[in-house]
This record gives C-alpha cells, sequence and structure tokens, in this order.
C-alpha cells in the first residue's frame, strides 16, 4: 500500500501511523513536523506498539529518504541526525543501520511530511549553490527546476518502494473570490 493522506493540521494524519503501529505494524517514522508529540501521546502506556516506531528526525529529510530508497544501507548518526559520515563519529554517538531490502514487507515507512520533504530538498538545492532562501524570488529555473526534478524523483522512488508507504501531507490553501461559472 502506498497511501498519500493530505490534511490540515491536527485531523489524524499521525494517528494513522499510530494505529498501525497499534495493530502490529514496524513502522519507520521519518519526521520534520511535529510528530513526535503526537506519538507519545497516544501510545502512552503502550510499550510494546511504542517499542515498533522507529524515529528518525533527520536534518535533510530528502537525503535520508533517498539513500534509504537507493542504497544496499543506510547508515543514519542519530546522534547528529544526519546520514553517518565516519570523519564526524565519537565515541559517544549512537549510529543505526538499515538495509532496505531487509525491510518487512509489513512495515510502513511513515514521512511526516511531504512538505518537509519538499523543503528540505529545495533548500539543499539553495545551499548547494550558495543561495539563502530568503533570497529564493531573485532565483529561477537554477533552484527551482532542479528541486522539482529531484522531488518528482523521489516521489517516483516512494512509489516503486518494496514495503507499505504513508506520506502525510498538507493542503494547498487558496481564498477563492467568486463562484465559478455554472454554480448557484
Amino acid at each position: 500500500t502506498h497511501l498519500l493522506g493530505i490534511g490540515n493540521s491536527k485531523t489524524g494524519k499521525t494517528d494513522y501511523a499510530v494505529q498501525a503501529a497499534k495493530d502490529g505494524f514496524e513502522v519507520l517514522y521519518v519526521d520534520n513536523d511535529n510528530g513526535m508529540a503526537t506519538i507519545l501521546d497516544q501510545l502512552k502506556g503502550n510499550d510494546s506498539a511504542l517499542g515498533r516506531i522507529h524515529y528518525f528526525s533527520p536534518t535533510n529529510m530528502g537525503e535520508f529518504v533517498e539513500t534509504l530508497l537507493t542504497s544496499a544501507v543506510l547508515r543514519y548518526n542519530i546522534s547528529l541526525r544526519e546520514i553517518y559520515d565516519r570523519m564526524k563519529l565519537k565515541p559517544e554517538h549512537r549510529v543505526s543501520e538499515i538495509y532496505p531490502s531487509r525491510v518487512p514487507a509489513n512495515t510502513i515507512l511513515a514521512i511526516d511530511s511531504w512538505t518537509t520533504l519538499a523543503y528540505s530538498i529545495l533548500k539543499a538545492k539553495a545551499d548547494a549553490g550558495g543561495i539563502d532562501l530568503l533570497d529564493i524570488e531573485k532565483y529561477g529555473r537554477e533552484i527551482y527546476g532542479g528541486a522539482g526534478f529531484k522531488a518528482t524523483q523521489v516521489a517516483q522512488l516512494l512509489q516503486l518502494a518494496p514495503f507499505h508507504v504513508y506520506v502525510m501531507a498538507h493542503p494547498g490553501n487558496f481564498e477563492r473570490k467568486e463562484k465559478p461559472p455554472g454554480v448557484v
């Protein structure tokens, strides 16, 4: 199952992943929003379900997700919240390894959220070009073109994942000034 859950804040998107853990699924929860508070609140006193949620909050969510979906092994420095780099490793750091090809089919990759995933891809592209996102309106395709291509690539990788994927997203907000033709 590959699911895109779109909803405003506090509509239960994270609750879906929490319920899956309660129902016995292993959940790889990748979060750059605010899912941890909901997870802890919903699973208070349910240590077995809490033990089935493997929580990651990477500083570069795009890099984390892409590495998870394209590499034979994902080594992640939990202490630094980034992909493992041997040169940065200190004895007190905790490192996790995930072998994507060994992830059981009943595992759910929960991404909270597409909004923050897309933002991290855009930010990485801007950082690589030495561009401050506050000045983004001065730039064009050299930033958003490459970032859009990368986001599309990550979306395609998510569609091909050999395990369950649940991507949370926020709806676009807009204001309609007048009714469309033919609407009473």
